[in-house]
């Protein structure tokens, strides 16, 4: 009995202490799961922060890597401003020699001339002293011209060498001017008894072609400038008969000529673009370098008289564009214009060239009336004046008046249109031309018709610019016209369709406070950049 309980007791003692050991081991796996899965919370908290510390992290190196590249690109662009300055400086003092070289060529040049022309002058018996002193000044500025020219990096700042040349060139011009006048005498015993041209295309007449005092030197002023173009372009006729007579050259003639005329007679101005690209046609044909036309490579370097070929070849062109398009045209003497002033401020012989073949179409582009010589056929004299002479036949005046007008308007459109190389480039015959060739006209001798003609078209495009640059003085030029020369005007051509025409703008244009339209096709200098 005792020991059946006892068994029984020892039993339940090993299920208590067997369901103790049980609750022990829960109780230690439960803590062990605890600390677990708080180890757990902890390492993902710590991940967490770290993800969260590597993101930062990120983002921080991120918006650095953004920053340097921002520095570097900022010291990029001003490490490119500072070379395009750089480049932009040396292109400007570059231009700034080229313009020095080019002042004190003109100087020597117009020494030169000026010198032939009194040397050789048909009337030399007639001149004084005064044309010898002329000829040492004009040598000594020729000198001192060459000097500031050969030491341009030495001598100063350029602008201040290309102010004192100026003042030179300034000086040389007034010589010139200062000759004409001492030695009127050429041009007036040139004009004592000649006639002047009237009526409708054949106007030969025996009236004597007076000079009024106080006219004389204007007008040989005038008739050395005409004097110089015709011996520069005899000059070069000169120079190039032995390539225009030689008929083994007639191919490259023939294909030269091509290269001038296929971009010359599709100027228009349709876009900046479009010019743009015959201008460098152009371009690139008197530089010398090698282009192609229909499918042909022709370079003007193949000869030496190629380059002068095609210069006075564009010159020519251009001019009678004015005669042929823009006589029936006015809109379109502005495309033209704009190729003819680009061209003109990259080569001046171009722009030289060009007046001369001006001047040949209408002497009145000076403004110049060549006076009829002894012995000089009525169909010669004609030809002197502009006219066109076909078997002896006069051309027609309304003909001849409208040509005449195309060639005033072109001209006058290259005085107002800016050069494509930009405003820093200087125009190399801008707005003060036109005040020159006013100036000039209220003091010379009108002549029936074609000074009106010539007024009327000059003041029509210039009229606007000429108020902008003068204002004041321009008014009072317009009222010496309206007042001091219409009347002259109309002392010789009463009653003629051309002056009434420029009665009428003048009156209106004196009503408007001397206000004049720009005029219809203009093209202003944000053209080239549109």
């Amino acid at each position: 009995m005792k020991l059946a309980e006892f068994k029984k007791h020892k039993k339940d003692v090993e299920s208590w202490q067997q369901e103790g050991l049980v609750a022990v081991s829960q109780r230690r796996l439960h803590d062990v799961q605890s600390q677990h899965n708080l180890l757990q919370q902890v390492h993902q908290s710590r991940r967490e922060e770290i993800n969260q510390h590597v993101q930062k992290l990120k983002e921080s190196h991120s918006e650095s890597v953004k920053r340097q590249d921002a520095a570097l690109k900022e010291f990029e662009k001003q490490r490119q401003q500072l070379k395009e300055e750089k480049e932009k400086r040396e292109l400007e003092m570059e231009q700034k020699v080229a313009d020095i070289k080019a002042l004190a060529k003109s100087i020597g040049d117009a020494k030169t001339s000026l010198l032939a022309i009194l040397d050789g002058c048909q009337h030399k018996q007639y001149l004084t002293e005064a044309a010898e002193k002329t000829k040492l000044l004009m040598r000594r500025l020729a000198e001192q011209a060459d000097h500031l020219a050969g030491n341009a990096h030495k001598s100063g700042p350029l602008d201040d060498i290309l102010h004192r040349l100026k003042d030179i060139q300034e000086q040389s011009q007034n010589a010139m001017d200062h000759s004409a006048n001492a030695e009127s005498a050429i041009s007036v015993q040139a004009t004592q008894g000649q006639g002047t041209a009237a009526g409708s295309g054949q106007r030969a007449t025996s009236a004597s072609q007076d000079v009024p005092a106080g006219q004389e030197g204007a007008l040989a002023a005038v008739f050395l400038e005409y004097e110089q173009n015709k011996k520069l372009l005899a000059d070069v006729d000169a120079k190039l008969q032995p390539f225009i007579g030689n008929q083994q050259m007639k191919k490259l003639r023939f294909d030269l000529q091509r290269a001038v005329n296929t971009p010359i007679n599709a100027i228009s101005p349709v876009s900046s673009a479009h010019l743009r690209d015959k201008l460098q046609r152009l371009r690139a044909l008197l530089q010398g370098q090698t282009v192609e036309v229909s499918g042909k490579r022709v370079n003007p370097q193949d000869v030496p008289e190629g380059v002068l070929f095609c210069k006075n070849l564009v010159a020519k062109m251009i001019a009678r564009k004015a005669e042929e398009q823009v006589s029936s045209s006015h809109e379109s003497a502005f495309a033209i214009a704009a190729v003819a002033v680009g061209l003109w401020a990259e080569f001046p012989d171009v722009g030289k060239l060009l007046m001369c073949h001006l001047q040949a179409l209408c002497p009145y582009v000076l403004p110049f009336m060549p006076p009829r010589l002894p012995q000089q056929s009525s169909a010669d004299y004609h030809k002197s004046l502009g006219y066109n002479v076909e078997d002896g036949t006069i051309e027609p005046q309304d003909k001849y008046l409208r040509r005449m007008s195309g060639i005033m308007r072109l001209y006058a459109a290259i005085l107002i249109t800016a050069p494509p190389q930009g405003a820093n480039h200087p125009h190399p015959h801008g707005i003060e031309c036109a005040w020159i060739w006013l100036s000039r006209t209220l003091n010379l001798k009108p002549d029936p018709d074609i000074t009106a003609t010539a007024i009327f078209d000059m003041l029509q495009v210039t009229g606007n610019f000429l108020l902008r640059a003068y204002r004041v003085q321009f008014v009072k030029l317009l009222h010496a016209l309206c007042k001091l020369f219409l009347p002259k005007l109309k002392e010789v051509a009463a009653g003629s369709g051309p002056v009434s025409r420029l009665e009428t703008f003048l009156e209106t244009t004196m009503r408007n406070s001397a206000m004049i339209p720009q005029p219809e096709g203009y093209l202003p200098p944000q053209f080239w950049y549109s």
